[in-house]
């Protein structure tokens, strides 16, 4: 996980892969999302969203968030944060390697049913 001297982990930065990681546990993040939504927020009705970094190493598992868009409100930054700990993933591979990669991840809270997408690849 080292690239040009420096922790890949240490920021968010672009890494080249042939097959993107997948969220393998999309009904289970949706649930803890629905759980984490405030209480306040939901009987307002209230939709919003957080972006997010997210590191995620060579077995699927998410190592680093970092907001890079906050929904403007605490609560909802949190409880993305927390959200995105729990999320599974397949490994990210360039070519048949498993590489640690750096996604951005959308994570909306709505008064219907949360949205989690899939990751996009930085930019």
């Amino acid at each position: 996980m080292r690239e040009s001297g420096r922790a890949l982990a240490d920021r968010p930065t672009f890494v080249a892969y042939t097959h993107a990681p997948e969220l393998t546990n999309r009904e289970e993040v949706i649930y803890y999302l629905s759980e984490l939504y405030p209480p306040w927020a939901r009987k307002a009705r209230v939709r919003t969203s957080v972006l997010l970094y997210l590191f995620i190493d060579e077995q699927g598992s998410v190592q680093r968030t970092v907001v890079v868009e906050s929904s403007g409100h605490g609560d909802f930054d949190d409880a993305a944060v927390e959200v995105a700990k729990q999320m599974a993933w397949t490994p990210a591979l360039n070519r048949d390697r498993a590489t640690p990669v750096w996604l951005m991840q959308e994570v909306t809270f709505a008064a219907g049913r949360p949205v989690v997408g899939g990751g996009t690849r930085l930019p």
